[in-house]
Formats: structure tokens, C-alpha cells, sequence
């Protein structure tokens, strides 16, 4: 009966309702949850003494979800090595040698097992890179459920990953995660809160740029 929704800058309602300008500034996160500010749902902040604390990001998981995890990785010899080399734009993808490089390396240092996580449609890319690995890797492309994923995420010794929507999962769980930038900011759209996680990137000029495709040849990858 009422809808409500975000409109660009300067921008007329429309057909909604209540219409608020999307914040320019700020996380992604605190950009989001000004919608629900705007409809009278404060985000829950604490206040322990004189600090201040920003809304925590969760993933929330069931003991079902990670029972389902257990018997996805049941065998894989830890330490497990989690990598994600899909992304939906060119310009956040790390060229999958790369991520071989890294998994091949990590594996040579500290034994283990590489997880390839993805749909369905990076079932084959994850293949590949296990290829390029040369070792024995787990593919679990397109075999988790979003909850399941998560569950496997929260089980990794580490995850490797361009800038995704498992990298977001990650720092819910809080999963030691090493984030690959390329076209995004990462202070819109890195970690919300600490933990152990650290930021891959090469400063250029021109990041951040709104993208699929580079025209000047993926220089921030």
C-alpha cells in the first residue's frame, strides 16, 4: 500500500511514497540503513561510556548450517585455504594466475587445502584454478546455499577474494580475509568494523569510477 524507496540527488519522487536522496558519503552499509533512519527505525548503535559504536554487520548462522559445512568439507586437511575469484564486474576481478600464484604459495608455507567458492557458473573458473594450483583442491562452485556458504566461510583458516559479496560474509563472521580492490572504494565498501582483515589494492587516480569495463586497461588490478 505504501512504498518507500532511495532517489538520485535532486531527483523528483516519482511513483514513491516517501523518497529520500541516496547519501552520497559514508559506508555502504551506514548509506542503507539511512532508509530505515528515514522510516523511523534508528539502526542499534551502542554506547559503552564515551564510545561510540557503529552498527556490527551479521551473517547469522544455525547449527543445521554448519553441519551442512562440516559434510562439504569433510576430509579437506586444514589449514583451509578459501578463494573467490568471481566477481559480477571486469573491474573488481584479480586475473585468476594471480590467485593461483597466491593459493600455490600459501599451500608451499603452510600445507592445507584450497577451497574454491562461486555459483554455478564459476564451477568451471574454480576448476581451472585448481588446475593451475597443481594440487588437490576442494570446488564448491555452485554446491552451497547462500547459509551454507557462510558456514564454510566461518570454517576457513583464510579467504582470499576480490571485492564481493562473500568478502562481506567474511567480515560478518569474522574469517581472517585478505580483499583484492580494484574500481571500488574500500572505505565505502571494506570491512565496517575491525577484525582481521587487510586490503589488497594499487593506488591509482582514478579510483573509485562507476565501470563494468576498464577503457584504460584494468591499471588498478
Amino acid at each position: 500500500r505504501v512504498t518507500a524507496g532511495f532517489v538520485r540527488q535532486g531527483d523528483p519522487a516519482g511513483r514513491l511514497d516517501a523518497a529520500l536522496p541516496i547519501p552520497e558519503e559514508g559506508h555502504e552499509v551506514q548509506r542503507m540503513l539511512a532508509m530505515m533512519e528515514f522510516l523511523g527505525v534508528p539502526p542499534q548503535n551502542e554506547n559503552v561510556g564515551a564510545q561510540f559504536i557503529a552498527p556490527k554487520v551479521e551473517f547469522p548462522l544455525w547449527a543445521e548450517d554448519h553441519a551442512a559445512a562440516d559434510r562439504l568439507l569433510m576430509g579437506a586437511k586444514g589449514p583451509l585455504i578459501g578463494i573467490h575469484a568471481a566477481a559480477r564486474d571486469a573491474t573488481r576481478q584479480w586475473a585468476l594466475d594471480r590467485f593461483a600464484a597466491v593459493g600455490a604459495e600459501l599451500l608451499r608455507r603452510h600445507g592445507g587445502t584450497i577451497v574454491v567458492l562461486g555459483d554455478m557458473q564459476e564451477r568451471d573458473r574454480g576448476e581451472m584454478l585448481i588446475g593451475k594450483v597443481n594440487r588437490a583442491g576442494l570446488n564448491l562452485a555452485g554446491r552451497t546455499s547462500l547459509v551454507e556458504l557462510g558456514a564454510v566461510i566461518a570454517g576457513l583458516s583464510v579467504l582470499v577474494t576480490n571485492d564481493t559479496g562473500p568478502a562481506h560474509i567474511a567480515y560478518a563472521v569474522g574469517t581472517p580475509t585478505v580483499t583484492i580492490f580494484g574500481s571500488a572504494d574500500p572505505e565505502r565498501y571494506g570491512p565496517l568494523q575491525e577484525g582481521p582483515f587487510r586490503i589488497q589494492m594499487y593506488e591509482v587516480p582514478c579510483r573509485p569510477c562507476g565501470y563494468t569495463e576498464c577503457p584504460i586497461g584494468y591499471k588498478c588490478l
